[in-house]
């Protein structure tokens, strides 16, 4: 989808370099003002591409919508999987892939607080780890889905073929090392999805 400098479009080259330029100044500005190192700005740093997931942020004129298609600046034409209608008209796009593989558009819209109705009651709700959700009723707590657990064994697999195909320091990884953390990273998803479905689907009042 992205390919070298020279057919990057110039949208998003542009954006590209005023972020990088902003990174920049911080990271100086927080060095001019001695700052201890934990409140620092980092200064931005090369990112190999190999070990790099591409991402490229669009402004308003690089993008537009047309019968359901997202077209971006250069000639790119994509026909996204909507989570939810935009509710207002947004002002940039982030594209970017995930560990997985998966290609996402992240819109940027002026969101509008709404006040909710009373409803007459207040519970508490802890989302946690060793359990999905505790709240401060007993009757609606939500025990754990041990989606972790049944995955324990698949991903200690993949965990130690990422272990003994991992590149020396200064080498680029290879085809299998880049399978295995691909493999790693689905199933890391797959679970998170499963205790995102589980604390939706639980029996929490509304």
């Amino acid at each position: 989808m992205f390919l070298s400098w020279g057919h990057l479009p110039a949208v998003a080259g542009g954006q590209l370099i005023r972020d990088f330029g902003k990174s920049r100044a911080k990271a100086l500005k927080d060095i001019k003002a001695r700052l201890p190192m934990a409140r620092r700005a980092g200064m931005p740093k090369y990112k190999k591409k190999r070990e790099t997931r591409p991402t490229l942020e669009y402004t308003r004129r690089g993008f537009r919508f047309k019968v359901g298609h997202l077209h971006l600046a250069g000639g790119i034409v994509v026909r996204p999987v909507w989570s939810r209608e935009l509710p207002e008209q947004p002002s940039s796009v982030r594209v970017y892939r995930d560990a997985v593989g998966h290609w996402w558009a992240s819109f940027v819209v002026p969101a509008t607080a709404e006040h909710l109705p009373e409803a007459g009651g207040v519970i508490g709700v802890d989302w946690g780890v060793r359990e999905t959700a505790t709240t401060t009723s007993d009757a609606h707590d939500l025990p754990h889905s041990q989606c972790g657990k049944a995955a324990a064994q698949k991903l200690a697999r993949y965990q130690r073929m990422m272990a003994r195909r991992r590149p020396a320091k200064g080498q680029a990884c290879s085809k299998g090392y880049r399978e295995a953390r691909r493999k790693t990273a689905k199933l890391h998803k797959k679970v998170a999805r499963q205790r995102q479905d589980t604390g939706r689907m639980g029996s929490l009042p509304a």
